[in-house]
């Protein structure tokens, strides 16, 4: 499975993928990594990505937002993401 993410200040839309098709459509409040810390950036994925996703990891994760136009910023959402999907192979 796939998990792509389009993320504004203000939220954030979660697509999982399995095989080519739309398995699972979320919404969680925004991920900007310029305002917020990869601690905060995790919390909100605790608690309001994973009650919502199946019980599998993905296999690769796709995360486009607001704010990852900095190695800085893209550090904090990879950090954020590694700590809640450690199994994941390909996180961009």
């Amino acid at each position: 499975m796939i998990l792509i993410s389009d993320s504004g200040s203000t939220k954030t839309d979660w697509v999982f993928l399995d095989e080519g098709a739309v398995h699972l459509q979320i919404k969680t409040q925004g991920l900007n990594p310029t305002q917020q810390t990869s601690e905060r950036i995790t919390e909100i994925l605790r608690e309001e990505l994973i009650p919502q996703l199946p019980g599998e990891s993905p296999l690769k994760i796709y995360f486009y937002g607001a704010g990852c136009a900095y190695a800085e910023a893209n550090s904090r959402i990879r950090k954020a993401l590694e700590t809640i999907f450690p199994d994941t192979a390909e996180i961009e």
